[in-house]
């Protein structure tokens, strides 16, 4: 994949041959590549040069002539969680994210959403021990649960991931879940206020993991 100097997503084809790759017509300016093996390939994602993340990968200019060289990956490798997600009435769920975290609950590079069938597979990761969570999107009238049937991070279990095999049966069964909309505008003049975090707490005064920022005409 490349990605501009924004990580955005780059919409060009790379052509491949015996382990080597070509993006062609690329404008001028910064990217960033990373390596995205897919299953049956068991090896983890990487950004050049040999980062995991974001965070330490490498730009790379692009000049408006030549050909930009030696922008190589050498993969590690990696294995894969796979389950299945669907409703309370067995009915199975399409199109939600799956989310991975490490022991502190940082969110791992790679992502995926379950197919026509419910089920879903996401990696390449390396040994260890993951946090996996079904992060329903907006409108999707379900809960975000971790796994093991937990509706928050605090009761989450962990799974563990070893080699050579993947991780199977690491399934979900969400409930179904509402949505609070509004907006928030300016009490003098009444113009709407863009940008603005909007958090959820229970009758407790216990923050809910849930919040939503406002859009460009302060509805959230």
């Amino acid at each position: 994949n490349i990605y501009d100097e924004n990580w955005d997503f780059v919409e060009i084809s790379a052509q491949t041959m015996g382990g080597v790759y070509h993006f062609y017509d690329v404008p001028a300016g910064i990217y960033y590549v990373r390596a995205n093996p897919q299953d049956p390939f068991h090896y983890q994602h990487q950004y050049w040069q040999s980062s995991p993340d974001r965070a330490n990968a490498t730009s790379i200019v692009v000049p408006e002539t030549g050909v930009v060289e030696n922008i190589d990956f050498s993969l590690l490798p990696g294995w894969y969680i796979e389950g299945k997600v669907s409703d309370v009435n067995g009915d199975v769920l399409s199109a939600i994210d799956i989310n991975v975290y490490d022991l502190n609950w940082v969110k791992m590079d790679v992502d995926t959403e379950t197919d026509e069938y419910g089920r879903y597979e996401i990696g390449g990761l390396p040994e260890g021990q993951y946090y996996v969570m079904a992060n329903p999107e907006y409108m999707q009238p379900y809960v975000d649960q971790y796994f093991d049937h937990s509706a928050g991070p605090n009761n989450a279990v962990p799974v563990t991931l070893t080699a050579p095999n993947d991780l199977v049966g690491i399934s979900f069964t969400l409930v179904a879940g509402s949505y609070i909309q509004g907006r928030i505008t300016d009490k003098d003049t009444g113009e709407p206020l863009a940008g603005y975090w909007v958090k959820g707490y229970n009758s407790r005064g216990n923050k809910m993991r849930v919040e939503a920022q406002t859009d460009n005409d302060g509805y959230y």
